[in-house]
């Protein structure tokens, strides 16, 4: 096999590693939305069963506005418990997310780079001017590619922000 087949064999099975890793980190943070929406669902049902039957307790107006703080300060509570660890899984899921796409823009970044140097290496001196502007093309795809992804991932977090 030769140099180039490796390489583009090892570039595509580190994509499908990729690729499982996003599918993997999204699909555990779905997971543990999931469990978190089930327990803050059986929470609910439990303490809706508790204020019932509080409320068929109540005798008095007087009763039933003190009864009104606890109840809603319990709610509150749950509500903002359920927004913090929904909004600490979404980080988890994306920081995991984030550290994958970073490590492959590495590796291609490194790959490119020499691949270039080899090309560079090997070149007929007539074409010193041509290997320059590849080098600086690439310089500045890159650093496009950063200015770029960071908006980007803000906003998407700017978009998955209310649904959490």
């Amino acid at each position: 096999m030769s140099k180039l087949t490796e390489q583009m064999t090892n570039s595509a099975n580190t994509g499908v590693e990729a690729i499982k890793g996003i599918a993997n980190a999204s699909f555990d943070g779905i997971g543990q939305l999931a469990v978190l929406n089930l327990q803050t669902a059986r929470s609910a049902i439990e303490s809706n069963a508790e204020t019932i039957a509080a409320l068929f307790a109540v005798r008095s107006i007087d009763d039933f506005k003190a009864l009104q703080m606890p109840v809603a300060n319990a709610a509150l509570e749950q509500s903002l418990n359920y927004h913090r660890r929904a909004y600490e899984i979404y980080n988890e899921s994306a920081s995991a997310i984030v550290q994958i796409v970073e490590g492959q823009v590495n590796v291609a970044k490194g790959e490119i780079v020499s691949t270039v140097s080899q090309v560079w290496q090997k070149r007929p001196a007539t074409f010193d001017s041509t290997a320059e502007s590849v080098k600086s093309l690439v310089r500045s795809i890159f650093d496009k590619w950063q200015q770029m992804a960071v908006p980007a991932v803000k906003t998407v977090e700017k978009m998955i922000q209310p649904a959490v």
